[in-house]
């Protein structure tokens, strides 16, 4: 149903692997410019996509992983119309679970390159609960790099500029906080906790 392949510049291109693709980039792209509910209900948008874009591709542990990651928003949403945080054991849970299905993806695939999405999401979810922001800023330029080389394996090429794009932000991110920890916190790189707080706010 969802196989119209075509060749481009000598590669098999499946286009409706890249409308999908589109689609996440344009929801992710809205939700960076926006806060709170409606950044977790676009990046929610971008994750279904990811979905259909991975199973499209016949990439099940992506699939698998970007499913994750929309249970994850829906708990969110859900939580914090209640004025609470998603319980940590449900986050580790959500985690494992992403585990245990990367392991059983590789082994379905029978591919190694399938181990990269549940990792990399495990990644993101653990670098994005740190402090200071330092830390979640250089994890997202590796984070991104595997995505780049994932997604040119399986032929998400709309993915691999997606990703593309976050590396490069992700180095103009961490060269802004670098000047920022320069001029607020000086040369060691340590700001004082309210000079991070701070920086969140600007940003």
């Amino acid at each position: 149903m969802f196989d119209l392949t075509v060749e481009i510049f000598g590669y098999q291109v499946n286009l409706f692997a890249q409308i999908f693709g589109l689609g996440m980039l344009i929801f992710v792209a809205l939700g960076y410019v926006t806060r709170d509910r409606v950044y977790f209900i676009l990046t929610l948008l971008g994750s279904c996509c990811c979905v259909m874009e991975s199973v499209v591709l016949k990439a099940w542990s992506s699939a698998f992983a970007a499913a994750l990651v929309c249970v994850r928003n829906v708990l969110i949403l859900a939580y914090g119309k209640k004025g609470k945080k998603v319980p940590p054991l449900i986050c580790w849970a959500i985690i494992a679970v992403v585990a245990v299905g990367g392991a059983v993806g590789t082994v379905i695939e029978k591919d190694l390159w399938a181990i990269l999405p549940p990792v990399l999401t495990i990644a993101d979810s653990f670098f994005a609960s740190l402090r200071p922001q330092k830390e979640l800023k250089i994890a997202i330029i590796p984070i991104a790099f595997g995505y780049i080389l994932f997604n040119f394996h399986v032929g998400a090429y709309v993915g691999v500029i997606r990703q593309i794009i976050a590396f490069i932000a992700g180095i103009i991110g961490l060269v802004r906080y670098m000047k920022y920890l320069k001029k607020a916190g000086g040369v060691t790189g340590e700001p004082a906790k309210q000079e991070e707080v701070t920086y969140e706010n600007k940003t």
